[in-house]
């Protein structure tokens, strides 16, 4: 909870303080979202995004996220904290004033911390071959995007993750829609559909633009 109250607070300082206006789509920005999911394992996620623009329409994405969750299985109770950290390079390509093609690489880094309890309270987490455990991946992305005259956002993205130690291989689709308020500050939400593992996610976000 520590954690999570300081990882919001340090979202809105920055979100809050001055800034440049902008044309356009605009990928300097910092970003701060909260979510749910379906997963069985992971519920909750708060998550801070970061985007710098470094020239022929590239950028550098940097994002920090903190998930956990519970469940019970027979005869114990389990929860998990999950840290996660990705970096990585986005390319856009414009179709029109209004519409990019938009594609990312990212390598994400994660450490999870389980905690296991039987039902009668005793401790088993000796049942764990490594906790916390850690591994990496990376997810590339490619996308649509278009910006109304009523300036609103909307996104189509189709992601695959691979690689890394983890070697996943999984997709997922996610839907987002984000209303500009002024050239400095949006909000929106998103929804994600997961597979291999299967879950849904939705999400609500606020972005501050430099």
């Amino acid at each position: 909870m520590n954690k999570f109250i300081t990882l919001v607070l340090t979202g809105l300082s920055f979100i809050f303080s001055s800034s440049v206006l902008a044309d356009g789509f605009n990928d300097n920005y910092l970003q701060l979202s909260y979510s749910s999911n379906t997963d069985k394992f992971i519920q909750r996620l708060t998550n801070i995004e970061g985007s710098v623009e470094v020239g022929s329409d590239f950028t550098i994405i940097g994002n920090y996220e903190y998930s956990e969750g519970d469940w019970k299985d027979p005869g114990e109770k389990e929860s998990v904290k999950i840290d996660s950290y990705s970096f990585g390079v986005g390319k856009s390509f414009s179709l029109d004033s209004n519409t990019d093609i938009t594609s990312s690489l990212l390598r994400i880094n994660y450490s999870a911390k389980q905690q296991c309890n039987t039902d009668a309270g005793v401790d088993c987490n000796s049942t764990y071959s490594a906790n916390p455990f850690k591994s990496n991946y990376y997810v590339a992305t490619i996308g649509i995007r278009n910006l109304s005259e009523s300036r609103l956002e909307t996104s189509f993205n189709y992601s695959m993750w691979r690689g890394g130690k983890l070697k996943p291989k999984s997709t997922e689709i996610e839907i987002k829609i984000m209303k500009h308020i002024n050239e400095n500050f949006a909000v929106g939400g998103r929804v994600s559909s997961h597979k291999k593992t299967d879950w849904t996610e939705t999400g609500i976000f606020v972005r501050r633009s430099f």
